[in-house]
């Protein structure tokens, strides 16, 4: 989003940036979620800071980065990156740096990247496309739209059918990685807040099983996809359901990191000590420099949108058929927010 605004001719190449309290207003996000798309563009070299001064647009950035005007000819050199409009708060900062690696992969090749989001009624994103590269799930519209008009689809971080083609993470298998962490820490009396129907839901549930670990509803929380908060005060409400109800694991994973922080901050609210009475893992790592460093599973976006307009350019230049499924892989971070389980907790109470 905002990349996207300074590619868009903002004025800021050059000038300091206005607050995060008024880019949140400005966008309808919330400061958390500007702080970390400007800590994305500052380790990108986008943005830079001044010690006292504030964060001010690379003045050689707009150079650099100059879009190539789409060609006259046969040959379209503009793509289309489109975001969920229902989810873009949710997912904001993983968002940013899957746009920064779709946008430097497009400079890199010629193409002009444009940004828009999208809800269930958009029917069309533009006839003067070459293809549309798609995060978080397209709608049905769009997509039989894009086929009809013979233009390429790439989706990032969904599958939706096998028609399409698609760049994802390798959630299952970095819930794996996670869940044999605890086990082996100690843990039997683990946790999940996310999604139901998901892969990290389901790595979930199969490793208890293989772990020999009976599911205890209790302990599972799905998020409401209809009705999305600010991705941290879900995750607050979530451990503030799990506090009144009693039933609190020793260990407990979250579908992201954003919601990770917020239910630590309703644990530390109630005195409950992290990792001391109860371990969080979370999921993306987002590089916060925090004082809670948070045990997280390691998701390169930048990469899945580098790839995504790798395949773009093999569909539009090719003309392949294949639809192919590249899956990126995962990484287990461990820092602080993760122990054994504290010793009050017997193996009969796990």
């Amino acid at each position: 989003m905002l990349l996207a605004e300074i590619d868009r001719g903002s004025g800021w190449a050059g000038n300091k940036l206005p607050s995060e309290r008024e880019l949140a207003q400005t966008y309808g996000t919330s400061r958390t979620s500007v702080r970390q798309a400007i800590e994305t563009l500052v380790q990108e070299g986008v943005l830079v800071r001044g010690v006292g001064k504030g964060t001010f647009v690379v003045e050689s950035y707009k150079e650099r980065h100059k879009p190539i005007e789409a060609t006259t000819g046969s040959e379209n050199r503009t793509l289309a990156f489109v975001v969920r409009e229902d989810i873009f708060q949710f997912v904001e900062p993983g968002v940013t740096r899957i746009l920064v690696g779709a946008q430097k992969a497009c400079q890199d090749s010629g193409y002009r990247l444009l940004f828009q989001t999208a809800t269930d009624g958009l029917s069309e994103v533009g006839s003067d496309i070459g293809g549309c590269i798609v995060v978080g799930g397209a709608p049905r519209r769009l997509l039989d739209n894009m086929h009809t008009a013979g233009k390429p689809v790439v989706l990032v971080d969904l599958l939706q059918d096998d028609s399409t083609a698609a760049v994802g993470f390798d959630y299952a298998g970095g819930m794996r990685q996670a869940m044999s962490y605890l086990h082996n820490l100690g843990h039997r009396r683990i946790g999940f807040v996310g999604f139901p129907n998901t892969e990290k839901y389901v790595a979930y549930w199969q490793s208890l099983a293989g772990f020999g670990i009976r599911y205890q509803p209790e302990l599972v929380i799905f998020l409401e996809q209809s009705d999305l908060q600010p991705a941290i005060m879900s995750g607050y409400r979530v451990m503030q359901k799990m506090l009144a109800d009693g039933h609190l694991p020793t260990a407990i994973i979250a579908t992201n990191d954003l919601v990770a922080f917020g239910m630590m901050d309703a644990l530390e609210l109630a005195g409950v000590a992290v990792p001391g009475q109860v371990s969080v893992i979370g999921f993306d790592d987002l590089g916060w420099e925090t004082s809670r460093p948070l045990t997280t599973v390691r998701v390169d976006a930048g990469a899945a949108g580098a790839l995504a307009v790798e395949v773009m350019l093999e569909r539009i230049q090719g003309g392949g058929e294949s639809q192919p499924r590249i899956t990126v892989p995962t990484e287990l971070v461990i820092r602080e927010s993760a122990a054994p389980p504290h010793k009050g907790w017997s193996e009969q109470d796990q």
